[in-house]
């Protein structure tokens, strides 16, 4: 699932892949958040789901995109030597 703002959501992606296969990325833009929108962050540690927060900085989204690959391919890695 690309995006989600609402926890419910996300937990039916859990349900149906298992909390193994599941990494939740979280976005940071500074001036950009959920004042006035119904969506917000999501936090599913209490499902056994990995995650990790991606800030957008000096190096713009482009920057913060290249980070959430590297974190996913690293994540990606370490289940597979786990498996191994």
């Amino acid at each position: 699932m690309p995006d989600s703002g609402f926890r419910e959501e996300a937990e039916a992606v859990v349900r149906n892949a298992g909390a193994k296969d599941v990494l939740l990325a979280r976005l940071h833009r500074p001036g950009h958040g959920f004042e006035g929108d119904s969506r917000g962050y999501i936090d599913l540690d209490d499902l056994g789901v990995e995650s990790c927060d991606v800030w957008e900085t000096e190096g713009g989204l482009d920057y913060a995109a290249r980070q959430v690959v590297h974190m996913v391919e690293s994540w990606h890695a370490r289940r597979k030597a786990d498996a191994a």
